[in-house]
């Protein structure tokens, strides 16, 4: 009798659907770029190291484009396939990749969408000189403030009411993270950044330079006078040809022993009712009142 044979079909187990990245995974230069740009989103260290940055989205890279002469040279400009190169964009090297990669790279949605990233040289931060600080009318300098949210919305509000320099104080977010290049619509690339180091002798020189330009110090603190005071003080420093520094502190920790000691106290006008603002609510309201003569006229190019 012959045996019976007994065959068992076993299914393997389903796969889960492929996804553009897995189907077309980075390689070649396009992986080392990746690896790369993951490294400059995450370590201010390696950013300061290789002095770049990444900008994200195909519409804030036109946007900076727009306002910078010259249009937007990045080292190296990431897109998404089926992307087209941001208008004004003119990249040394121009890579493609699935969108996933993007996602990878940016780490978080982004409001303009994950169609496109560049790699740019940042900026060097200044050791302002006299000449430099005598030519600042108003300077905004940022005391300890660490969330990049606050940092790049006051940089973006500093630009369009017509302040010429931003400081950054010990303990401020670097204004090259991602989230505060996205909340500052790129404006680290079209401001001067002052870096003031740590210690005393970081806040001595900067003592020393505003008092050999004349530099009023104002700092912002409920306490601080408001109204019209803040007017009168821009009129009267614009006659007397002197700059306006105005000081910021961070939420939570406020101003520095050192701000305090050197900065007549200024509060928001109108804003009694409430104990505090948001940084960047209560610095765009002081900047509009304290904006210098001619500055209204250029507030509507700036804050394109």
């Amino acid at each position: 009798m012959a045996a019976a044979c007994v065959c068992l079909c076993l299914s393997s187990p389903r796969q889960p659907p492929k996804t553009a990245a897995n189907n077309n995974p980075p390689s070649g230069q396009t992986a080392v770029f990746v690896r790369h740009a993951v490294r400059l989103r995450s370590d201010r260290a390696y950013r300061t190291e290789q002095g770049a940055a990444l900008l994200v989205g195909s519409v804030l890279l036109a946007e900076v484009a727009a306002e910078l002469r010259g249009g937007l040279r990045p080292r190296t400009l990431l897109l998404a396939e089926g992307t087209a190169t941001p208008p004004g964009v003119a990249a040394a090297r121009t890579l493609v990749a699935p969108r996933e990669t993007l996602r990878r790279v940016a780490g978080v949605e982004n409001g303009d969408g994950l169609d496109a990233l560049a790699e740019l040289d940042a900026p060097p931060l200044l050791s302002p000189t006299v000449a430099q600080a005598a030519a600042a009318r108003r300077v905004l300098l940022l005391d300890g403030v660490q969330d990049p949210g606050n940092v790049g919305t006051l940089l973006r509000t500093a630009l369009a009411f017509g302040v010429d320099a931003v400081a950054l104080l010990p303990g401020c977010c670097d204004p090259f993270n991602g989230k505060a290049l996205a909340a500052g619509r790129g404006a680290a690339f079209r401001l001067p950044l002052w870096r003031v180091g740590g210690g005393g002798d970081g806040w001595r020189r900067l003592e020393e330079l505003g008092a050999a330009v004349g530099a009023r110090w104002l700092a912002a603190d409920p306490r601080g006078e408001g109204g019209g005071a803040l007017r009168r003080a821009s009129a009267a420093a614009d006659a007397a040809g002197v700059p306006i520094w105005l000081v910021l502190g961070a939420e939570g920790p406020g101003l520095s022993a050192e701000s305090r000691r050197l900065c007549s106290l200024v509060a928001v006008p109108g804003a009694s009712g409430v104990e505090s603002l948001n940084v960047a609510i209560a610095g765009a309201c002081l900047m509009m009142a304290l904006r210098p003569e001619g500055a209204a006229e250029g507030e509507e190019e700036a804050g394109r």
